[in-house]
C-alpha cells in the first residue's frame, strides 16, 4: 500500500502542480517535509514536540508563508495557488509514507522494508503509467 501511495499517488500531484505553478515553490513547500513528518509523527505517539521545537516548526512555516505570498491576488496568482495545491498533496504523500514506512523499518531491515514498498509502488506506476502521462 505504502508503494502505491509514494510512488504513482506523489509523482502524480507533484508533475501536475509543476505544470501549473513554478520550481521555486516546489522546492520550498517539499523543504516542509521535516515540519510535516514532526508533526504527523506527534499525533501518531499522542505526544506534543517542546516549545522550542515548536517554535522552530512555527518559524519555518511562517517563512514559507511569507515567501508564497497566498494574499496575493490576479489570473496568473490563481494558477499559482492550484498547483501549490497539488504540490501540498505531493508533500502530503510523501510524509504519510514517510511516518508510516518508519513502523516498517523498526520491524524489519531498513532497506528490505522500503525496497519492497518502493518495488510495489514502482510496480503500479509501471502498470498505471500510461494513464497517469495521459493527464499531464
Amino acid at each position: 500500500m505504502l508503494g502505491v501511495l509514494l510512488v504513482p499517488l506523489n509523482q502524480y500531484c507533484f508533475l501536475k502542480g509543476l505544470e501549473l505553478s513554478v520550481p521555486g515553490h516546489s522546492a520550498l513547500l517539499y523543504a516542509m517535509t521535516p515540519i510535516g513528518v514532526l508533526l504527523l509523527s506527534s499525533i501518531r505517539v499522542k505526544k506534543m514536540p517542546s516549545l522550542k521545537i515548536f517554535s522552530g516548526v512555527f518559524l519555518a512555516f511562517s517563512g514559507v508563508i511569507i515567501v508564497l505570498r497566498p494574499w496575493a491576488t490576479g489570473e496568473q496568482v490563481s494558477d499559482l495557488r492550484t498547483g501549490d495545491l497539488w504540490l501540498i498533496a505531493a508533500v502530503f504523500s510523501w510524509v504519510v509514507y514517510t511516518v508510516l514506512a518508519s513502523d516498517i523499518c523498526k520491524e524489519k531491515k531498513c532497506r528490505y522494508g522500503n525496497g519492497l514498498e518502493f518495488d510495489s509502488g514502482r510496480s503500479h506506476h509501471a502498470a498505471s503509467g500510461s494513464r497517469i502521462n495521459d493527464d499531464l
